[in-house]
């Protein structure tokens, strides 16, 4: 059982990497019914124009708002693609786990059989330690993935919090101020970008070529477990 939920602690640190497509896919929904229902036709004058007739400078406006908005989109999809490395990742390493698991599981029952000799035994213990010991050498790396991925979803609130002032602009200054506060959270990191993206997906492939050698290595020594 300790065995058991020592693995499980890894899985319970992926509760939020598995919340992460829900949280995106019900924002990307609620942005295109708001841009399909309202979009920017409620961009007006401040001096009593019609709703049919815009200023120039009204229409630039709009202009600069949609494709604002659509920019914005546009990043949480990258978004989306950055929790969705980080969470393969985090898969990926348990899977890995789950073999080291089932090693230490079969050290731990060989260390206890009274039809091996203290000597044997002895060994066993040692082999279950080391077992459980590279199962958790990956903890750490189970909690810097969950940390990307709360700043994945730290920036898509960010990115729905800016649309939604882009679907209220009444003025080219409105438009003004949305976009020097999207430039400010871009140049903060606080959103993800396609160069975050590409630096996941490398780092996950490099990841899995690591965690194949230690795949390979935990079969063979669960191999001469059983034949132990």
């Amino acid at each position: 059982d300790a065995l058991n939920k020592s693995l499980g602690a890894g899985q319970d640190q992926l509760g939020l990497a598995k919340s992460f497509d829900e949280i995106v896919n019900a924002l990307l929904t609620q942005l295109m019914v708001k841009t399909l229902q309202n979009g920017l036709s409620s961009v007006s004058g401040n001096q009593g124009y019609a709703s049919d007739y815009y200023t120039p400078e009204q229409l630039q406006a709009q202009k600069d708002a949609e494709a604002m908005l659509a920019d914005m989109q546009g990043k949480v999809v990258v978004a989306q693609q950055y929790g969705s490395a980080q969470q393969g990742s985090i898969s990926d390493i348990q899977n890995a786990q789950e073999r080291l698991n089932a090693l230490a599981n079969c050290w731990e029952a060989a260390s206890s059989s009274e039809s091996h000799t203290e000597s044997q035994r002895a060994t066993a213990r040692v082999n279950a330690d080391n077992a459980l010991a590279a199962l958790h050498s990956y903890d750490a790396q189970i909690n810097t993935y969950n940390t990307n991925i709360t700043h994945a979803n730290e920036g898509i609130a960010k990115l729905q919090e800016l649309q939604t002032l882009v679907l209220s602009v009444t003025s080219a200054a409105d438009v003004a101020a949305v976009k020097t506060a999207y430039e400010n959270a871009l140049a903060s990191g606080t959103i993800i970008t396609s160069a975050d993206v590409t630096t996941a997906q490398q780092d996950r492939s490099a990841l899995q070529s690591r965690l194949a050698s230690r795949n390979q290595q935990t079969a063979s020594e669960l191999t001469q477990c059983y034949a132990f």
